[in-house]
């Protein structure tokens, strides 16, 4: 199936809000795509009530009203569409294990924000990707039972995210979400193959290799942004997942040590 180049983006953004503030009734004339990314609130569409949960994608119609109640503090990305009224979307859908829709959106979002070389040819192909990704989950034969303790894994996740620059113990998060940490350390590591300790690790050095890479901060600076105790601390990650220091990843001298 070839992607329908009526699909296009006019708006892409984020959303947070408190428990007890809701939005009124509303519509657009656009698509409407909601990524849940944390808490929970009930969004009624057309008077059909929907229980949101981290990793559900909602898709609303052009000219339906929809207002949201928050039961919970809660995030979102949303993106609106032009396309046609009969797209065959479905109105649900949940993120697989490996958070393709939750990539697939933020990247969208980062797109649509930000000012790079070929911005408007990537978010093409990217919302391209997006309408194929909707219309993939639409065919029954595509669709798979969902683990029950997906919710509570991508809570986790949700949390490890926004809170890697801050001392942070996965006792604390299974204590947010309400589980056990051996509890949370058994679904975590099998649905995403890895702990989530591991995970926190891996979200600090993405976030300072690209620091590393594309600014001129201190080291000491960049730990302190990403979570590590020190700039030792840092040197020491870094070497040990790439076999490089950080000068090295800065210069590309392979033979530069300092940093």
């Amino acid at each position: 199936m070839t992607p329908d180049p009526a699909v296009r983006l006019r708006f892409a953004g984020t959303y947070q809000s408190p428990a007890g503030r809701h939005f009124p009734p509303h519509a657009h004339s656009t698509w409407e795509v909601i990524y849940y990314r944390a808490g929970a609130i009930r969004c009624i569409v057309a008077d059909h009530p929907y229980e949101t949960e981290p990793g559900m994608l909602l898709v609303i119609p052009p000219g339906v009203v929809h207002s949201d109640d928050a039961r919970t503090a809660y995030s979102q990305l949303f993106l609106r569409i032009y396309a046609p009224t009969d797209q065959p979307w479905p109105a649900t859908c949940y993120d697989d294990s490996e958070s393709t829709l939750d990539r697939l959106c933020r990247s969208i979002e980062r797109e649509w924000t930000g000012q790079g070389v070929f911005r408007d040819e990537m978010l093409a192909l990217l919302i391209q990707q997006l309408d194929l990704s909707l219309r993939r989950v639409a065919e029954p034969a595509e669709q798979m039972p969902r683990d029950p303790w997906e919710p509570m894994v991508r809570s986790a996740e949700e949390i490890l995210q926004t809170r890697y620059a801050v001392p942070l113990t996965i006792e604390q998060v299974a204590h947010e979400i309400g589980m056990s940490p051996s509890r949370l350390r058994f679904h975590f590591l099998r649905l995403r193959g890895r702990t989530p300790q591991a995970a926190l690790q891996a979200i600090r050095l993405r976030q300072a290799l690209d620091l590393l890479r594309n600014s001129t901060l201190k080291l000491d600076t960049v730990a302190d942004l990403c979570g590590y105790h020190s700039a030792s601390h840092l040197s020491r990650y870094v070497r040990r997942e790439l076999g490089k220091s950080p000068g090295q990843l800065r210069t590309g001298d392979p033979t530069h040590s300092s940093g």
